[in-house]
């Protein structure tokens, strides 16, 4: 089960911020000893989810372009953990 977002996860996974926040959390979780891959990869995949589920039927397209670009930011690190699972995600991104 996930824990509830810190108040800098919450942050750094608003549609408004720099995506270097996001980048700062991804490399967190990627750092982080106590955690196994798949539990890296289910906490990224969370990041994920909670950066579409921020969009809604009023966001620009350029609102929902910075949410693509930052779930490639997600997808690259998930690759780093497990290649065959990045390279769908990112190919899958790639055809939508």
């Amino acid at each position: 089960m996930m824990k509830e977002l810190t108040r800098r996860e919450r942050k750094g996974l608003r549609i408004d911020v720099d995506k270097s926040e996001l980048e700062d959390i991804v490399s967190f979780v990627l750092a982080r000893k106590g955690l196994s891959n798949e539990q890296k990869i289910d906490r990224l995949l969370f990041y994920d989810h909670t950066l579409h589920g921020n969009l809604d039927i009023t966001n620009h397209q350029k609102d929902k372009k910075k949410v693509m670009l930052r779930s490639r930011i997600i997808y690259r690190a998930i690759k780093t953990l497990d290649k065959t699972l990045g390279d769908v995600f990112l190919a899958h991104q790639d055809d939508a």
